[in-house]
C-alpha cells in the first residue's frame, strides 16, 4: 500500500494494495464521504482528507475519505447497509464501508476485494467502472 499525503511531505510506503492521495480539509461533510473520485483534489475542496484507490483495477474510481478515530465517527452511507467503519489504509485510519459479510453497498457502488486495510484483505465498496 502507499499513501500520498501533502500532510507528511511525500509518500510513506506500506505493504500492499491501496492508495491514498490524503490532503488536509477544514471541515467533515458527511454528504461528501464515499462519493466517487480520481483524486484527492475534489475530496480536499469537500473538505475530506482524501481519495481511496486501487492501483491494480484500472477503470476502477475511489472514494473520498476523512481520517476516523473509531467506527462511531464515519458517516452512514446514503443507500445500502454495508457498515461504515474505521480502518488503517496507507498508514492512516480512515472511514470505509465494509461489505465483508455480503451487506449492500450504496447505489452505485460495487462489493471489491483489496488488500491493504488493516494489514489484510477486505471487502470495502467502491464505485463503478467509470464511463
Amino acid at each position: 500500500m502507499r499513501a500520498a499525503s501533502q500532510r507528511g511531505g511525500g509518500l510513506r510506503r506500506a505493504a500492499a494494495a491501496l492508495v491514498l492521495g490524503g490532503v488536509v480539509g477544514c471541515f467533515q461533510p458527511d454528504f461528501a464521504a464515499y462519493a466517487a473520485c480520481d483524486s484527492s483534489e475534489p475530496c480536499a475542496e469537500a473538505g475530506l482528507h482524501g481519495c481511496v484507490l486501487v492501483p491494480d483495477a484500472p477503470g476502477r474510481r475511489g472514494f473520498c475519505t476523512d481520517s476516523c478515530d473509531g467506527d462511531a465517527a464515519c458517516p452512514a452511507p446514503p443507500t445500502g447497509d454495508a457498515p461504515p467503519r474505521c480502518a488503517v489504509v496507507g498508514g492512516a485510519s480512515l472511514c470505509v464501508l465494509s461489505c465483508m459479510n455480503e451487506e449492500t453497498c450504496p447505489e452505485g457502488q460495487v462489493c471489491t476485494e483489496v488488500g491493504g486495510v488493516d494489514g489484510g484483505a477486505a471487502r470495502l465498496c467502491f464505485p463503478e467502472a467509470g464511463p
